[in-house]
C-alpha cells in the first residue's frame, strides 16, 4: 500500500470512530431525557402501585442503557484503536495524542445510568417499605 492509501483508510477508521462517538451521545441524550419523563411521572402520582409500574420499567430502561452504554463504548474503543494501530504499522501520522491525560468521556458516561439505576432501586425500596407499613 502506499502513502495516500494508508491515509486514506486512517481517515476512515477516524470517521468511523468520531461518527461512533457522535452516536453515543446522541443516545445518551436520548436516554437522559426519557429517563427524566420517568422521573416526573413518577412525581405526578401518589398510587403507590402505579409508582412501583413506572418504577420498575424505568429501572429496566436504565439497566439497557447501561448494557447500550458498554457496547457503544466498546466500539469507540475498538475504532480508535484500529486507527492507532494503523498509525504505527503504516507510519500514518498520529491523530490520537498520548500526551493527553484524563479520564476520557464516555469512562465517566457510565455514571449516567448507574445514577438513575440507583435512584429507581432507592425508589423501589422506599415504595415497597412504605406498602408494608400500610398493610
Amino acid at each position: 500500500m502506499n502513502d495516500n492509501d494508508n491515509i486514506e483508510q486512517h481517515k476512515t477508521l477516524v470517521t468511523i470512530q468520531q461518527s461512533e462517538s457522535r452516536l453515543h451521545w446522541q443516545r445518551n441524550n436520548v436516554f437522559l431525557i426519557v429517563s427524566s419523563i420517568f422521573l416526573l411521572a413518577f412525581s405526578q402520582f401518589d398510587d403507590k402501585i402505579i409508582q412501583l409500574i413506572i418504577s420498575i420499567g424505568a429501572l429496566l430502561l436504565n439497566l439497557a442503557w447501561l448494557l447500550i452504554q458498554h457496547r457503544s463504548s466498546s466500539y469507540i474503543k475498538v475504532w480508535k484503536k484500529e486507527a492507532k494501530k494503523l498509525e504505527k504499522e503504516r507510519n500514518v501520522p498520529p491523530i490520537y495524542s498520548g500526551k493527553v491525560k484524563g479520564i476520557q468521556m464516555r469512562h465517566l458516561a457510565y455514571l449516567l445510568p448507574i445514577v438513575f439505576i440507583i435512584v429507581w432501586i432507592s425508589l423501589i425500596i422506599i415504595i415497597s417499605m412504605t406498602w408494608q407499613n400500610c398493610t
